[in-house]
């Protein structure tokens, strides 16, 4: 039993990705970036999930999270040859969850800020400028990628998406040794036990 579990939780040997360039994911927070930054692990990918400085940005072969989210086009000028893997969720399942993230209970980071004003315009959760948003940013993804479809996957993965789409997505051996992760997003609802 426990070689199983061994096998079935192991990180492959690194490899099985043979896309060698920068992968971002561009998703806003709350779309499974958590889920799929385990994915890259579990995958033999160097990955970091919500990048703390530029260094990460040359240092992390797949990058996840608003930092990312907010600067995709400059990205894309930087690192040609790149793929961006937009996550997302129907949107009032979206705005569920941004709605139950509590405020910060005290000052963060000067490069939080910058990124929430990057990415929300705003430090805290206003419904109305958030469906706008969510509206906007996936109306610019979907333009800004309109005659680039390769470069560019949409993952819904609260609703099921993984291994089947990511894999051919960044030329890797299709991952059947473990499910796809899935991590609980703490601001999510939860599921009610049976």
């Amino acid at each position: 039993m426990l070689k199983q579990l061994r096998m079935m939780w192991s990180v492959p040997r690194a490899g099985t990705c043979r896309f060698a360039g920068k992968i971002f994911v561009i998703g806003l927070s709350g779309t499974g970036t958590r889920s799929l930054h385990r994915a890259f692990l579990k995958l033999g990918i160097r990955a970091c999930q919500y990048p703390s400085g530029p260094d990460d940005f040359e240092r992390y072969q797949a990058l996840s999270d608003i930092p990312v989210a907010c600067r995709f086009k400059t990205l894309d000028v930087l690192y040609p040859g790149s793929k961006f893997i937009l996550t997302f969720r129907e949107l009032e399942s979206w705005l569920d969850n941004r709605s139950r993230k509590p405020e910060d209970r005290s000052p963060t980071s000067f490069w939080v800020r910058e990124i929430r004003h990057l990415t929300y315009g705003r430090q805290s959760f206003e419904r109305d400028a958030y469906i706008a948003l969510h509206r906007d940013y996936h109306a610019e993804v979907a333009e800004y990628f309109s005659s680039r479809p390769k470069d560019l996957l949409t993952m819904n993965i609260i609703a099921g998406d993984g291994w089947e789409k990511l894999c051919p997505f960044i030329d890797a051996e299709l991952f059947k040794r473990a499910s796809f992760p899935h991590v609980s997003n703490p601001h999510s609802p939860r599921k009610p036990s049976v």
